[in-house]
Parts: structure tokens; sequence; C-alpha cells
């Protein structure tokens, strides 16, 4: 059965955790050019932060798995503390990119520790429900964030962004510390055993596929995170502008989280990952075609909406591949590889953007989804029905395993 006090308490962390993230971080990529960043230098602070995110990802998993989670979700939500009243003080572009060392620490903590925390609450049958539930007050959280943030970059500063955003981390942490008791994992910590860095990447090859094929497709999260504001800048937008189209991403995000369930049912997750694919490589051919910031409105909410169901289906996949008692480890190995793939993303991106534009690459990231599209074709995800919650069973393609 749900434990429904501790995933209320996980549900006003994370609500808090997105506020302050998103009304800061969806501003940086102009604040930075602001400074006199090039594309090259903002590409470089994105990389470097999924860099560090990914590899503490990783061992984050296991840890967790072996001390429980309270102390390192405050210890997570401290980090972010200090990263964005840092920024707040920075002077230059440099100094920004060099902080994103600390934000991608915590990161990488947060995200593990938050997302075994919602496995650890619910029980099997409830947990993709759950899962569904959390990611909807998150999305509330980032409608609210991306539009306050370019509101008030735009009306007082960034910098008072960057401060909001180390207040509300430093209440989150506190509230953290009060509301959540360690002896919960007592238990889970047993099971995982000494930590080793050969365990880290020991978990089943159902989890490592799922993590590939999910890594290869965060082209679309490169897109929304730096992409949108790059390309929303060259259009002649300004920080309103960037909050306004980040905000209808989250919105547009959470109608399909909504429409998840349904969608699952009828599709399937292979199907769900094939047609948010193939739809998402349309309309950035036709973003590279238009160039226009009308389109950026219309069409940025619209794959990045699309790409949240993708997200949730992996994760979901990932983690009932998972042996019993390592959750943590298939998480931490699933947000890792993510973030790894995303350098290569950030960095390419980075530099081609800085060498031509950014509309060029708009059909770059299209060829790439249309190729994850033909590999996906020949994953089969055979389930069962384990109660109300399909579960996954076993990761094949055809008669060999991928």
């Amino acid at each position: 059965m749900t434990n429904k006090r501790m995933l209320r308490g996980i549900i006003a962390i994370a609500f808090l955790q997105n506020l302050a993230m998103t009304s800061a971080g969806g501003i940086i990529p102009v604040y930075l050019q602001t400074l006199g960043a090039s594309e090259l230098l903002v590409g470089i602070s994105f990389a470097w932060f999924s860099l560090v995110r990914g590899l503490s990802s990783l061992g984050s998993g296991q840890i967790t798995d072996r001390l429980g989670r309270r102390s390192l979700l405050s210890l997570s939500l401290a980090g972010f503390a200090g990263a964005n009243l840092a920024y707040a003080l920075a002077q230059n572009p440099v100094q920004i990119t060099a902080l994103r060392i600390l934000q991608g620490l915590a990161a990488g903590l947060y995200w593990v520790v938050i997302l075994c925390m919602v496995a650890d609450a619910s029980n099997p049958y409830e947990r993709l429900r759950n899962m569904t539930i959390f990611n909807i007050f998150i999305a509330v959280s980032g409608i609210i964030a991306n539009w306050m943030g370019g509101f008030i970059a735009e009306a007082i500063s960034p910098r008072f962004v960057f401060l909001q955003s180390g207040l509300i981390f430093i209440a989150s942490t506190a509230f953290a510390l009060k509301f959540f008791r360690e002896e919960q994992h007592k238990q889970r910590s047993k099971v995982a055993g000494k930590f080793s860095l050969k365990a880290l990447l020991q978990v089943t090859s159902a989890v490592k596929l799922v993590s590939l094929l999910a890594g290869i497709g965060m082209v679309a999260e490169t897109i929304n995170s730096m992409g949108m504001s790059l390309y929303v800048y060259s259009m002649g937008g300004g920080y309103r502008d960037v909050g306004l189209i980040a905000g209808l991403i989250v919105a547009s995000g959470l109608v399909c989280q909504l429409l998840a369930p349904t969608l699952k049912q009828k599709l399937g997750s292979r199907g769900i990952i094939l047609m948010v694919y193939v739809i998402n490589a349309l309309f950035l051919l036709l973003l590279f075609w238009q160039r226009t910031l009308a389109a950026a409105y219309l069409l940025f909410p619209i794959i990045g909406g699309l790409f949240t169901l993708t997200n949730l289906t992996w994760l979901s996949l990932a983690q009932d591949a998972a042996v019993e008692g390592q959750i943590g480890v298939a998480t931490g190995f699933y947000r890792g590889t993510l973030d790894l793939t995303n350098v290569v993303y950030y960095l390419a991106f980075g530099a081609l953007s800085s060498r031509f534009t950014v509309a060029p690459m708009l059909p770059v990231a299209a060829l790439v989804l249309l190729l994850l599209s033909l590999a996906a074709q020949r994953l089969a995800i055979e389930q069962q029905s384990v109660g109300p919650t399909p579960q996954l069973q076993q990761l094949t393609t055809g008669k060999r395993a991928l």
C-alpha cells in the first residue's frame, strides 16, 4: 500500500525544488550570452553540468541504497542552495560555468534519491500512477517557475532570480530534515551490500538497453533546455519570451502526462515511444523551415510536452527491470546514462551553433530521432497486467537480445 504521508512530503519537496531550479535554470543560456558568452561556452556550461550530474548519478544510486534517503536528499538541496547563491554573486560567464560543477553534483544526487523515494513510498502496482502524480506536481511547479523566472529577470534582474532560488532551497533543506525519517530505509540499505565501483555497472541487460535508448533520445532535451533559449534569442526574443515558452512546454507536458495512462493502454510503451519520436522529428523540421518567434511559441511546447511521455515511459521501464533491492542502482545508472549522453549533445550543439546558427541543428536532431524510432520499432516490450499497472517483463528484439 502507498505510504501517503511520505508521498505527500516527497511531492512538497519536489514542488519547491523544481520551482527554484527551473526559475533559475531557464534564464541561464540567455544570461550567459548577455554576459558575453559565445554559443560554444553556453554549450560547454551545459555539457559540464551534464557530465558532473551523470557521474554523480551513477554513484548516487548505490550510495542511497546503502545509506538511506533523508541525509542525501538534504545534502543535495543544500548543494543547490550554495550553487544558486554563488550564481547571484558571479561576475562573468566563466565563473558561472565553473559553478555548474556544484549544481551538477547536487542534481545527480537529488534526482536519484527523490525518484527512489517515490518508488519506496509505492507498492509495485501503484508505482507508475504515483510517478505520474509526482510528475504532474512538478509540471505545475515548472509552469509557475518558468513564467516567474522570465518576468522577474526582466522586471528586476537575473541575479535576484538566483538569490530567490537559493533561499527556496534553504527552506526545502530544513523541511526535508524535519519531515523525513531515515529509519524508513534501513532494510533496503542492508540488501544493497558494500559499496563498489564495479557494482555501479552491474545492472540487468534490460536496464542497460532502456538507458541507452533513452539516452540517445535526450537530443530532444538538449533542444528544450539549451536550443530553445538560443533559438528565441536569435529571433529577437528576450527573457520574458523564453520564460513564457518554457512555461508552455511544461504545461504541454502536464497535459501529456494526464493522457499517459490512457495512451499506454491503447499504444503500449513501444507505441508511445515511436509516436513521440516521429512527431517530434517532423516538428523540428518545421521549426527549421519557419524560423520565426511565432513558430517557437507554437512548436517548442508541443515538442517538449511529447518528450515528457517518453521520459516517463523509459524511467518506468528501467525501474521495473531492476532486481529487488537495487532500484537505486538502476535509477542511478539510467539517470547517469542520460546525462553522459547529453554531454555529447551539448558540446556538439554549442560548437556547431557558434560556427553556424541554432536553426541548422534542428534537422540534425530530427534525423537522430528518426533513426532512434527505427531502432525502437524492433524493440519488443512484453507486458503482463499485474493489478492495475502493466509491469515490464522482458526486453528483446526479435529472437535475440539487443
